[in-house]
């Protein structure tokens, strides 16, 4: 008959043969017990099948809060140097002054000096490593995390980019970001839309939600007669090529995921807003562009605040269904977009 009763952590220390509050720390990761000690009961406890009980893990946590100042635990945020660096570590600030707050240490580690997946891994769990955050990456990082090696870790993305993971994810919704865009274009009274969607080379995971919305919005929203083709078929960093697509259909406002394109109009002699508006999907914090807010802070907060809790939750490995918590935009009112008529034009 199958056992209806809950495993609890006094059966996992019964087990082992060692006291309660040790299950509860090795549990937790909590660095006063041994790596060994922490591994083997952790190991245990899923052999055993425990699951921690949602009442407790709460009590759990509140306690934990208390003494949050006072205790350290890892965690690791991936990165690979022999890569582009700059979109890696965007979210790393802000995630190591969250991790703070809640009692964790975060630290940056290397994938490209190690010859393998395993060979990582196996650095990272001897280290006592419980949780590990996976930014934006290169597509050549999906080797290394393919190994069974990774299933001893609790594992959260941070943002979609070229690398595919199987891990629950933290993402800003791309495609409720071009609506928006869209919405609010329309709304101030632009018709001739020129949209610069662009594409990556190799393509990443937003640009389909970027080339899906804006083609749906176009279709719903702009009378056929004065649809622009939607500019795709060229990489982000292609001034030559957005600006021949500019230069033959002349819009009136430019609707781009990427600030350089406004840039590039300026720099080509025109006044923005004055000759051309202009509305970006990823407006930074610093920049006077009218669009959507990188939420580059939210991301990183969200990301280890789910980190944290899959780790009270004993989550390890790939999840069984796998989780993404998309955070909804946030429009940044700047000087680019005026209400069309407004500027006399």
């Amino acid at each position: 008959m199958t056992n209806l009763l809950r495993v609890t952590q006094r059966d996992v220390a019964q087990k082992y043969g060692c006291s309660h509050a040790t299950v509860s720390l090795a549990l937790s990761g909590n660095p006063r017990i041994s790596e060994k000690v922490r591994a083997e009961i952790m190991e245990l406890a899923e052999q055993m099948g425990y699951r921690p009980d949602p009442s407790l893990s709460q009590l759990a946590r509140t306690r934990f809060a208390r003494r949050a100042a006072g205790y350290r635990a890892n965690l690791a945020y991936l990165v690979h140097s022999k890569a582009s660096g700059a979109m890696q570590l965007r979210h790393f600030d802000a995630a190591r002054r969250r991790a703070e707050q809640s009692g964790y240490k975060v630290e940056p580690f290397d994938l490209a000096n190690y010859a393998s997946g395993v060979s990582a891994a196996q650095v990272l769990y001897n280290r006592g490593v419980r949780g590990i955050i996976i930014p934006s990456m290169p597509t050549l990082v999906e080797d290394y995390l393919r190994d069974r090696a990774w299933e001893r870790f609790t594992i959260v993305c941070c943002t979609l980019g070229w690398a595919r993971f199987v891990y629950n994810v933290v993402t800003d919704d791309v495609f409720a970001a071009t609506r928006l865009t869209w919405n609010e274009v329309v709304s101030r009274g632009y018709t001739r839309i020129g949209a610069a969607m662009f594409r990556h080379d190799p393509i990443a995971e937003d640009d389909f939600a970027r080339h899906g919305a804006s083609f749906a919005q176009q279709e719903a929203l702009v009378p056929k007669k004065k649809r622009i083709p939607i500019l795709v078929e060229c990489d982000p960093f292609d001034r030559d090529t957005f600006m021949r697509w500019f230069e033959r259909y002349k819009p009136e406002v430019v609707i781009s995921f990427i600030s350089r394109a406004c840039e590039w109009l300026v720099d080509s002699g025109y006044r923005v807003p004055e000759d051309v508006a202009f509305a970006c999907l990823n407006v930074k914090q610093q920049e006077r562009y009218t669009g959507v807010l990188i939420p580059d802070p939210d991301l990183a907060t969200t990301a280890v605040d789910f980190l944290i809790a899959q780790i009270h939750q004993n989550q390890r490995g790939v999840p069984r269904v796998q989780q993404s918590l998309m955070l909804e935009p946030q429009w940044r009112e700047g000087k680019t977009l005026p209400v069309l008529g407004s500027l006399g034009r």
